[in-house]
């Protein structure tokens, strides 16, 4: 999940200030990364010594990425967002986000996402970003302040509403759970995984007629994914206790 965009980031990120050797030798380093983490960093580290700055921290971020050692990983890249320019930081901070988060320190990656916040509040990436890690800790109000902002950012992200009825979920406000995934369903009548989740609300309410409709519908929709197998399961453990 994390070294692709982690690479295309910092390519964007810090190219244009390199100069022409610098940017051959940055490049060189990441595709070293990706192959031979462990001889990567240690020339990244070297290259650190010599007065590589952010592009060598940047690679041996990468390099620790690969290896797995996520929180090393991560605070390095924290050290190249301190060094590039304003416009750089929140994007960067938001994948040491998720390298804290793979090496299960949800405090530093909801840190690093406030960080990156501070620098661009209008982002709706980061404020999801922020609301998913929140939710991992089963902080869902201070999720729902996130994804609330969210969806008056950018009304057209309907993933926004998925997120937010299933943290509404989780703290027994069934209605408004119930309110945001029927107005995803008004935008996208056939996706499945709302469909799911209004099923599992619905049953909150003692709907169970219509709950089994929309695991029918979720069934029928996505036969071979996530969604559908736990609208299926579900719809059998409700048809078992009617009999």
């Amino acid at each position: 999940m994390l070294h692709l965009p982690l690479l295309a980031l910092a390519l964007v990120a810090l190219l244009p200030a390199l100069p022409a050797t610098a940017q051959d030798r940055h490049q060189a380093c990441l595709q070293e990364a990706a192959s031979q983490p462990a001889q990567a960093l240690e020339r990244a580290q070297a290259w650190r010594q010599q007065g590589g700055g952010a592009a060598a921290r940047h690679c041996a971020a990468a390099a620790l990425a690969e290896l797995q050692r996520y929180g090393e990983a991560a605070q390095e890249l924290e050290g190249v967002a301190r060094l590039v320019e304003n416009e750089a930081r929140p994007g960067l901070l938001a994948e040491a986000a998720w390298l804290h988060l793979l090496g299960g320190d949800r405090d530093a990656a909801d840190a690093a996402l406030s960080a990156a916040i501070e620098q661009a509040p209008s982002d709706v990436e980061l404020r999801i970003d922020r609301a998913i890690v929140r939710a991992e800790g089963e902080r869902w109000w201070q999720a729902i302040d996130d994804l609330d902002r969210a969806w008056e950012l950018a009304p057209q992200r309907t993933e926004t509403l998925l997120l937010r009825a299933e943290a509404y979920r989780r703290v027994d406000a069934s209605e408004l759970a119930l309110d945001d995934l029927n107005r995803l369903l008004s935008l996208e009548p056939d996706n499945a995984e709302a469909l799911m989740q209004r099923g599992i609300v619905q049953i909150e309410l003692g709907e169970t007629e219509a709950a089994a409709m929309d695991w029918r519908q979720a069934s029928d929709l996505d036969p071979q994914g996530e969604a559908g197998r736990i609208a299926r399961e579900n719809l059998q453990r409700l048809e078992a206790t009617a009999e």
